[in-house]
């Protein structure tokens, strides 16, 4: 009996230690309602307070840029969100026709710091608003769509960027195919890039 009864306490014994280092919790039953560690995925990530604007590989970097650019010296209602100086016109016209002059995507990164450096302080804040605000939104599109939970992963990178540049997925495409040209010069970059210059050369 004796015998027996240690026999048992060993058996026991051996069965916490393997429980303990399989991590399984005791008393918890695995069942329906309990999921097994593998199967239970990473939770979607949270958007920061302060939303961080990363820098893009040109030309999105550029393309980006003036996409805000756009949207705050478009004239809506009685006047734009963004008045620039005469002096502020005159310097980014200058990096614009840069730009559109540029030979392929490495004259548009040479352009890219020009840019912003043309833009009075003021101007400087209005754009990093206005690219965290394209951020935001494409995080809580991400956040809902079928990337974050792991179906039919695409080039994430891409995706996220085609929710921010004009014309989303042709033009991430249309780059993709030549990615040494540069894209202003033809279709919605060029369209975008040409409206610019001529809002501001009024």
């Amino acid at each position: 009996m004796i015998r027996q009864s240690l026999s048992i306490l060993a058996l026991c014994c051996v069965g916490l230690s393997a429980a303990q280092n399989t991590g399984l919790k005791l008393g918890v039953p695995v069942g329906i309602d309990t999921p097994r560690p593998e199967l239970v995925g990473p939770p979607p990530p949270q958007l920061a307070a302060e939303t961080i604007v990363p820098h893009y590989v040109e030309p999105f970097e550029t393309l980006l840029n003036l996409r805000v650019l756009d949207d705050l010296t478009h004239v809506s209602g009685s006047a734009a969100r963004v008045v620039l100086k005469s002096t502020e016109k005159e310097r980014l016209l200058e990096v614009l026709r840069q730009v559109q002059n540029a030979s392929g995507v490495s004259g548009v990164a040479n352009e890219s710091a020009a840019l912003v450096n043309a833009l009075e302080s003021s101007t400087r804040q209005h754009l990093q608003e206005g690219r965290a605000q394209l951020e935001r939104r494409a995080h809580m599109i991400l956040l809902s769509s079928r990337v974050v939970r792991g179906e039919n992963m695409p080039v994430v990178a891409d995706i996220r960027l085609s929710f921010m540049v004009p014309g989303g997925q042709s033009t991430i495409a249309a780059v993709r195919r030549t990615p040494l040209d540069n894209p202003f010069r033809t279709g919605i970059p060029a369209a975008l890039l040409n409206r610019l210059i001529v809002r501001l050369s009024r």
